[in-house]
């Protein structure tokens, strides 16, 4: 906190850094389990990732770890509607930054990370009770998972249990099997 008071006292701040100290508080109160203080950091990232250079790094990448870390929150929070948002924003946010024409080497991480997201969305619609969306979007995943990552990626691994599970609720235990 006095970091953040020092880098807010300055004239001229580095909102590069602030969103670096605000992702950082929202992650520790969010360890803490203050949810309410978490949001308002991550919140708070969000707007200082709005001042900072447009480029897809911070416009794209960033916010959708913001968003990601939101949906969380807003999920542990029952507040459904908001958490499948905020994952969709993420997934987009992701796509834009993968679609940018700039280098970066959190493209490679990039990819993985918006097949998570695409999963973890997917677990938001199986609480739900639709199975059906979570069908969808799990066996998208798990496509393009096949497609764009290397055979021995754990990923892959992680979307066959995740589609074993979902089969396994359908009680279609004979394709839960495989």
């Amino acid at each position: 906190r006095q970091a953040l008071k020092n880098l807010l006292s300055d004239k001229n701040p580095d909102f590069e850094t602030l969103y670096i100290s605000y992702n950082g508080m929202g992650a520790a109160m969010w360890y803490a389990s203050k949810l309410d203080s978490a949001l308002y950091y991550f919140n708070k990232a969000l707007a200082a990732l709005e001042k900072t250079s447009r480029n897809p790094k911070n416009q794209f990448y960033r916010s959708a770890i913001i968003q990601n870390n939101l949906s969380g929150l807003y999920q542990l929070q029952g507040r459904t509607t908001e958490a499948i948002n905020a994952m969709a924003s993420t997934i987009s946010n992701l796509k834009s930054f993968l679609a940018s024409k700039e280098p970066d080497t959190k493209k490679v991480t990039a990819i993985t990370f918006q097949l998570e997201a695409t999963d973890n969305l997917a677990g938001i619609y199986k609480e739900l009770g639709d199975l059906n969306k979570d069908r969808e979007l799990l066996e998208y995943s798990y496509q393009q998972k096949q497609q764009l990552l290397s055979p021995d990626n754990p990923a892959i691994f992680i979307s066959t249990i995740l589609l074993g599970q979902l089969y396994f609720a359908q009680r279609d235990y004979d394709k839960s099997l495989q």
